[in-house]
């Protein structure tokens, strides 16, 4: 009966404690827990909502907490899912679906611990003021000012650069610039400029008449004008062009609408332009003219690469699946980027991009997140040599397989040990043990074999 009697003290004892513990649980949530067990779907989002505004006890830290609420739960369905490519803005300005922006007006990327311009718009402050493509920033000062403190990028991470440019507030961005191993500083104001799409256009006139034209974006509503512009021109005094190259090389796409004006302008009468295939049908969009250039251009030649996306995939696609003995595509394979997008502005401004179709070849088959693999495949690039695996603290064995295979791409080797890759490596450099300096070193000389391998791939489009 001892044993008994202590077994239930026990007992009295645990049972005493979780009240207690219940006890100050209910203090912490309050005197009162709601039902809404029959709610579901819309029911269950507007009884959140009434109840946030009418008595949660921090909305009045909000100007418009009604405002506030809506743009939390659309964000929250819009941008809590797997799609990337669908999210919500509460402006449309911010979707970024403009070619009028106000800046420098340049594109620039990481290298070896510095950033180097990729592109300059054309005449935005950068243009007029004398940068190029390929000119390497080494640093920024803190002001335009003439005692303003020089922050070298080299002292910082490779986002830290992506954030100094991002929170520069000061009206001239003055930085340091370094070409051909020649640094001079230079001060740009910002000011508005707009992205055309055509950048460039260049008519080299040998044995054959060959135009190359830039295409940035599929923005610009003035594209296709300009487009035929330069072709007509050219047409009009040679009679024909033996071969146009379209530089779609870091075009992210755009408007499906004019990606299909443009491959108009090349296939067939009647042929197949795009499809869309949605949740419940299959568009097909036709091309119902007669082409512009149909017998006025002989040869098409694609320059493409990893960024090359989108709306620029399409025409790609729309070209090469309904004339394959006229177009080639050079380069590396394109981004992956075949669906559709729509969006929807509301009355405040605020604005809802969503996937609404796979976007689908002539052909019928997807190039979602697979990409359009070149059909003269002669540049041989991996892009995971321009990746930058300095400042991860420690190398991990994911990043000594990573660096190895980095080091053997820029040796031109098969190193199985990463201990005797790296020694290779550093032999003729005054390091003994991989650092932050040897992870940028290993990413600029990837981009260089890189930027090489686009000019090759040039070569061949205007040759080939």
């Amino acid at each position: 009966m001892e044993n008994i009697g202590k077994k239930y003290a026990k007992s009295k004892l645990i049972f005493t404690f979780i009240s207690l513990l219940a006890l100050a649980s209910g203090v912490v949530i309050g005197s009162s827990i709601f039902s809404n067990r029959g709610n579901r779907g819309n029911d269950k989002i507007d009884t959140i909502y009434e109840l946030l505004k009418d008595r949660w006890l921090f909305g009045d830290d909000y100007d418009d907490l009604e405002v506030y609420l809506t743009d939390m739960a659309i964000g929250g369905m819009a941008d809590g899912n797997k799609d990337p490519y669908t999210f919500y803005t509460s402006t449309y300005e911010a979707q970024n679906l403009t070619i009028d922006y106000r800046g420098i007006g340049i594109a620039h990327g990481y290298y070896g611990g510095n950033r180097i311009i990729t592109t300059v718009f054309k005449d935005s402050p950068a243009d007029l003021g004398g940068l190029k493509e390929g000119d390497v920033i080494t640093g920024l000062y803190e002001s335009s000012d003439d005692s303003a403190q020089f922050i070298s990028f080299s002292s910082l991470s490779a986002q830290e650069t992506i954030d100094a440019f991002n929170n520069y507030n000061d009206e001239k961005i003055k930085m340091r610039i370094s070409h051909e191993n020649i640094e001079r500083d230079v001060t740009i104001a910002k000011d508005y400029y707009t992205q055309y799409a055509i950048q460039d256009v260049e008519v080299i006139e040998e044995e054959e008449t060959t135009v190359v034209v830039e295409i940035q974006n599929f923005m610009d509503s003035g594209m296709i004008d300009d487009f035929k512009q330069v072709l007509d021109e050219v047409i009009e005094k040679k009679g024909v062009i033996d071969r146009l190259v379209i530089d779609l090389r870091n075009n992210g796409g755009g408007r499906t609408d004019l990606a299909s004006s443009l491959a108009s302008l090349f296939v067939p009468k009647n042929s197949i332009v795009v499809q869309y295939q949605t949740k419940s049908k299959l568009e097909v969009e036709y091309n119902r003219s007669t082409p512009r250039y149909e017998n006025t251009v002989k040869k098409i030649n694609f320059l493409q690469n990893n960024q090359t996306a989108s709306a620029s995939e399409m025409v790609i696609l729309a070209l090469k699946d309904n004339l394959p003995d006229k177009v080639d595509v050079i380069g590396t394979y394109s981004y992956g980027k075949g669906i559709r997008q729509q969006v929807l502005v509301f009355y405040d401004g605020s604005a809802l991009r969503f996937t609404d179709a796979y976007v689908l070849s002539p052909n019928g088959y997807s190039i979602h997140n697979i990409g359009i693999k070149p059909t003269i495949d002669k540049i041989k690039y991996d892009y995971d040599l321009m990746n930058y695996y300095g400042e991860i603290g420690f190398v991990t064995k994911e990043y000594r397989e990573k660096i190895l295979h980095q080091i053997n791409g820029v040796l031109g080797e098969e190193y199985a040990s990463y201990e005797e890759a790296l020694e290779q490596f550093l032999a003729d450099l005054p390091y003994n043990q991989f650092n932050y300096e040897v992870g940028r070193l290993l990413q600029q000389l990837g981009y260089d074999m890189y930027l090489n391998a686009m000019e090759e791939a040039m070569e061949i489009a205007i040759h080939e």
